[in-house]
């Protein structure tokens, strides 16, 4: 659930150019296996939020 009256909403709906972005995952696996992590540091997304 995300509270669209929280603090860092309000500042990035007024800061146009800012984004907060906001990623959780879990992952739940019965046998054994190996899990990797890239963090990219930067890039583009366009879209329509209000």
């Amino acid at each position: 659930v995300l509270d669209l009256k929280h603090s860092l909403i309000a500042q990035t709906r007024e800061t146009k150019r800012e984004v907060l972005t906001l990623v959780k995952e879990r992952i739940i696996t019965a046998q054994s296996c190996t899990i990797t992590e890239e963090v990219q540091e930067g890039g583009t997304c366009a879209g329509i939020f209000g």
